[in-house]
């Protein structure tokens, strides 16, 4: 039965934090469940391919002096990098491929059988008896939800894009940070390496789920980093809403959302500095300058006491919304931020 599947523990399980009972309840229903084993494996190959992903850091060789004159090394390896730019830019879409998971899923208005080809400009329907998934090249792949319609916009070897046009989608990616982008009708998710799941409702909002790694929601005008056990919605009329973390409080997750769509609403903001955990400072960091500066105080003394501000950095530039002070202050509140740098 549905209701005894252990998706909800599989993250927790895969980082060690369940109790000796969760533990042994979810060892016994992966020997029996290939339901779930399966689902285990995606998320387990997704983890060792964060886990190895290199941080970002600023390389000591721009410091360095360049030498007075060009060498045939030097020539010879600008030369590689501007033929390997070239052919990046120039090499054609390449078609993925779809699978059938259930029923019959269309592609092109036509069945897919087994395997089909998917090429750029495509489209893949499934109504709610069918499912398809797309296959990122070895890298991942993409569940396509029943009742739910995806477009391939572009298959380079730098960037694979989808286009959710309704309905779900389930990401199992493991490719480099930015190279997998699915676009919806409110909002862009840009896939840092992880799982997740993406959503257009009847409204036209998009709703983004992350359980293994972070997502950036972005629209036009916002930005958005939703980690590990957040959501995020985007809507036509408010942009790119503020993350929340899925254990929030009910009023905590009110008052967010609240500010989301009027962020003069004084009462909603001071409900959120009083419901907010520490585990909630990335929410609170978000909010900073989506709010006025003469707001900006309540939050900024509420989110010092959750995290302190990084060395060297005052809270007079958070509230003028210092880059540079920002930027710190996240990979305070989420390391794993800093490879956005």
């Amino acid at each position: 039965m549905i209701n005894r599947h252990v998706s909800t523990l599989l993250v927790a399980y895969l980082h060690n934090e369940l109790t000796e009972g969760e533990k042994l309840r979810v060892c016994r229903h992966l020997k029996s469940c290939e339901q779930c084993r399966e689902e285990y494996r995606e998320l387990a190959s997704v983890h060792r391919a964060l886990k190895f992903m290199p941080e970002a850091a600023v390389s000591t060789e721009i410091t360095r002096k360049p030498p007075r004159y060009w060498n045939y090394t030097s020539v010879a390896a600008v030369a590689t990098v501007l033929v390997l730019a070239v052919w990046l830019w120039y090499t054609p879409d390449r078609p993925l491929t779809v699978a059938k998971l259930q029923g019959s899923p269309l592609l092109e208005g036509k069945p897919v059988v087994e395997i089909g080809r998917f090429e750029p400009g495509q489209c893949i329907q499934t109504d709610g008896r069918s499912a398809a998934q797309i296959d990122l090249e070895g890298k991942g792949h993409v569940n396509v939800k029943p009742n739910s319609e995806v477009q391939l916009v572009q298959a380079q070897p730098n960037e694979r894009r989808l286009k959710l046009m309704k309905g779900m989608i389930e990401a199992f990616v493991s490719t480099p940070p930015r190279m997998f982008v699915v676009e919806t009708p409110t909002a862009t998710a840009v896939d840092m390496g992880c799982a997740y799941t993406l959503a257009t409702e009847s409204d036209g909002a998009t709703r983004l789920h992350v359980r293994l790694g972070f997502v950036i929601l972005q629209s036009k005008v916002m930005t958005s980093i939703v980690p590990e056990g957040a959501s995020c919605r985007s809507e036509a009329k408010i942009g790119v809403g503020t993350p929340i973390f899925d254990d929030a409080s009910p009023d905590f997750r009110d008052a967010v959302q609240r500010l989301d769509r009027n962020n003069f609403d004084e009462l909603a903001l001071s409900q959120t500095v009083a419901g907010a955990r520490k585990e909630d400072a990335l929410t609170l960091w978000h909010l900073v300058p989506r709010i006025p500066p003469y707001n900006r105080t309540a939050l900024i003394q509420a989110l010092r006491r959750m995290v302190p501000l990084p060395e060297g950095t005052t809270a007079k530039e958070m509230s003028s919304l210092n880059p540079a002070t920002l930027r710190k202050w996240r990979d305070a509140i989420l390391p794993s931020a800093k490879a956005l740098n």
